[in-house]
């Protein structure tokens, strides 16, 4: 791949091997290298999150060292990673990541409890250069609070009333949020999978079953926000 490192072979393998560098053998610190703060792509990287957005290594670097910090034992094994792009346009991942950890020290969620935890995420980056230049990144934090005890309902409220009350709590992710980005959307045909995909899920939210009957399995196994498993 133009301008990535020779140790990658591709995107998936690059995907993978920074994944591990940074949170399994704890180089937190190359991740001045893998996120882009000005030099290669002219703008830090913004990292999305239902949280909001964030710019750059820095916060990257110490978001990382605090999730380390409650969970240094945590494991990030790869479902999955999917990609599509080239050389001049740059590249976009989509990696489907199950988590393992135990929750050994205090941090956001309390006090330590000495749990073991296993509960999915998703990181889409999209790549030049051998730098990261846009993240998209959301994990099941329902999933976490209920196998810490905590009640999801409960946690969200704690969590608005530390950033001082709903008036004053920062808003979460959504369409109107503001993101300074260099990423442009792939064109790809009209017809494609994402585009079936998107289709499907927008006639289910529109309580359309006969969407879910037509394109599901009835042998499905999903898995849902809150560290849930269904079967049909």
């Amino acid at each position: 791949m133009k301008g990535f490192a020779k140790q990658f072979k591709n995107l998936p393998d690059y995907i993978l091997k920074i994944t591990y560098q940074i949170w399994e053998d704890k180089d937190v610190e190359a991740i001045r290298d893998y996120y882009a703060d000005t030099p290669i792509v002219s703008l830090p990287t913004p990292t999305r999150s239902p949280a909001g957005v964030i710019y750059g290594a820095e916060p990257v670097i110490k978001a990382t060292y605090a999730t380390l910090k409650m969970f240094p034992d945590r494991q990030l094994l790869a479902e999955d990673v999917i990609w599509i792009g080239n050389d001049e346009e740059g590249y976009l991942s989509s990696h489907r990541i199950l988590s393992r950890a135990t929750h050994l020290h205090d941090g956001a969620y309390g006090k330590a409890t000495g749990k073991k935890l296993v509960y999915r995420g998703i990181a889409d980056c999209a790549c030049k250069n051998n730098q990261v230049y846009d993240e998209w990144l959301v994990k099941d934090e329902g999933a976490i609070v209920r196998q810490l005890g905590i009640d999801p309902k409960q946690y969200a409220s704690n969590l608005i009333t530390s950033e001082g009350g709903p008036d004053n709590a920062v808003a979460p992710f959504n369409e109107q949020t503001p993101c300074e980005s260099l990423y442009k959307s792939p064109i790809l045909p009209k017809s494609n999978p994402g585009q079936t995909y998107a289709e499907i899920l927008k006639a289910i939210m529109s309580s359309n079953k006969e969407a879910i009957e037509k394109n599901y399995d009835r042998a499905i196994q999903q898995f849902q926000p809150g560290g849930f498993v269904t079967h049909g």
